[in-house]
């Protein structure tokens, strides 16, 4: 398994790299990032609102794939109604073929699916309809590979990924941001020892 699409799975950097549902930041009151409680103790994703996933009580991101190939999908969630939904698109905005749906609980629980992406090169994490109750968390999207190479490789790549989003998300601290591109910019391999010093840096 290769490294998480979804750098904001966790709702920790607020709410970068999510969308409502017209395609602007979500934020309050509709939405609000909640800083502990999630299901590692840590923040989460709080609905305070109910509507479709086109409006603005809607929240959405979409994520490129690889036609032809096998992914897992895996969420936490409270109260999803039954509609918190993954789903593969042709274009990144259509919700073409659902393939993950969570079960709604009163009580975090984690979920996971894994699908083929057939002909489809996008995928879209959709929850709508929340019922002002909806709680979700450790949201995260990997892709299947053959080999053991392949996944640590990846998840090298997806630890850069999540850097550029933190050092996005921090505007206060320069240096902060400095430090963590010099110690990624010295990670030169994609073996087990640079995934686990990328994951440090993190």
């Amino acid at each position: 398994m290769g490294g998480n699409l979804l750098p904001n799975g966790e709702f920790d950097l607020g709410f970068l790299g999510w969308a409502s549902g017209t395609g602007a930041e979500p934020c309050e009151p509709q939405f609000q990032i909640v800083g502990d409680g999630g299901y590692h103790g840590g923040a989460y994703l709080q609905a305070h609102t109910n509507g479709s996933v086109s409006s603005t009580k809607g929240i959405k991101t979409s994520v490129d794939l690889v036609a032809g190939q096998n992914y897992l999908f895996r969420a936490a969630s409270v109260n999803s109604g039954n509609n918190m939904k993954f789903y593969v698109s042709e274009d990144g905005k259509a919700l073409s073929k659902q393939v993950a749906k969570l079960t709604s609980s009163d009580a975090w629980n984690l979920e996971t699916f894994t699908f083929n992406t057939d002909s489809y090169s996008k995928g879209i994490v959709a929850f709508s309809s929340l019922a002002a109750l909806a709680q979700a968390d450790a949201v995260g999207l990997y892709q299947l590979f053959d080999t053991r190479e392949a996944a640590i490789a990846d998840g090298v790549a997806k630890a850069r990924l999540r850097a550029e989003l933190q050092k996005q998300y921090n505007t206060k601290y320069a240096a902060l941001n400095d430090d963590l591109t010099q110690e990624l910019e010295a990670i030169t391999t994609t073996d087990d020892e640079a995934l686990a010093r990328a994951e440090k840096a993190l």
